[in-house]
């Protein structure tokens, strides 16, 4: 349930173009106990739409709307509609998949709205919540820095605030996931959290390479939270120095 009483509108994107891998089984978890909490669930299996990553084209520097006529026309108004979203995806060369940041940065339009145009990035509900799953088949949890860091971009944005995320090191072949003792319950737990039937879960974490004693906000500094005041003179684009 939402503050206002009605079921939490939840909205995941399964950013894994490998069917029924590791990825997919911890999201089908998550939107299973997130149902069974009462929430509305939408999954978007994004390597089965068709749509391009940003041209680059300026388009959407006076307007704030993308001009480029895809699917992801149809994912604008899902991110403005939902309470909840959750980015699964496997890491590939240290970020998300090839299918989730064409998705993030075709949110560039987002970006102008609300940086350049000064207006909020959507007219959603109030009070909305973020969250990431992430598979790597590396053990160093290292490997998941440059993934959140794309994914918190991403939901900042959109205006989502960042609650954290499961992440599973050294999972690699497909079902594998299974094996791990507790990764199923987690997602479920992680589900019922999202539904707003139950707290935060104790396994969900904000950065988990993040060394023992390091707050929140220590880290969130080093990670350059805030990204849309460093804009470089001139520019049109979500940078970063």
């Amino acid at each position: 349930m939402t503050a206002t009483g009605r079921p939490a509108r939840l909205l995941a994107f399964l950013g894994s173009p490998r069917r029924h891998g590791n990825t997919e089984v911890l999201l089908d978890a998550v939107l299973e106990a997130a149902a069974g909490a009462g929430a509305e669930v939408d999954q978007v299996a994004l390597a089965r739409l068709k749509y391009e990553g940003c041209r680059e084209c300026g388009g959407c520097d006076h307007t704030g709307q993308c001009i480029v006529d895809d699917a992801m026309q149809t994912l604008y108004p899902k991110l403005r509609e939902a309470d909840r979203v959750v980015v699964a995806s496997p890491v590939f060369f240290a970020g998300v998949t090839a299918q989730t940041k064409a998705m993030f940065d075709r949110c560039q339009a987002v970006w102008i709205r609300k940086y350049r145009l000064k207006g909020r990035a959507e007219e959603g509900p109030a009070g909305r919540l973020g969250a990431v799953i992430a598979v790597s088949g590396l053990k160093n949890p290292e490997v998941f820095r440059g993934l959140v860091a794309e994914v918190r971009a991403f939901l900042r944005t959109n205006d989502f605030k960042y609650a954290g995320g499961l992440f599973f090191p050294g999972v690699d072949r497909r079902g594998e996931i299974k094996l791990k003792p507790g990764a199923l319950e987690q997602a479920r737990a992680l589900g019922r959290f999202l539904a707003g039937d139950g707290p935060k879960p104790a396994a969900v974490t904000r950065e988990p390479w993040a060394p023992a004693g390091v707050s929140p906000t220590q880290v969130e500094a080093a990670a350059g939270e805030g990204f849309e005041e460093k804009e470089k003179p001139g520019s049109s684009r979500a940078v970063r120095d």
